[in-house]
């Protein structure tokens, strides 16, 4: 049985998420993983992916990266109130 989570050295990857150092992280790559097969098969991609086929829900990248994030903060927040 397959029962690895991803580790690099002894820190185990994508660990402490959020402001609660929450490890959701790790089992949601682990599932999307045995879904696919195994980690090689899904070195590459977009979390979203794995969110949308895990929840059955549509997903969306928005970007908080350019120069201008508070407008791309409060893009975002009214992109997520809407979707309520």
């Amino acid at each position: 049985m397959d029962t690895n989570l991803p580790f690099y050295g002894s820190n185990l990857i994508f660990d402490n998420f959020g402001t609660k150092k929450s490890s959701w992280g790790p089992y949601l790559e682990k599932a999307w993983a045995k879904t696919n097969g195994n980690y090689e098969i899904i070195e590459g991609g977009y979390q979203k992916e794995g969110f949308a086929f895990m929840t059955g829900c549509p997903t969306q990248k928005i970007s908080l990266s350019s120069a201008n994030a508070a407008t791309n903060v409060a893009t975002a927040w009214s992109t997520l109130t809407a979707a309520t």
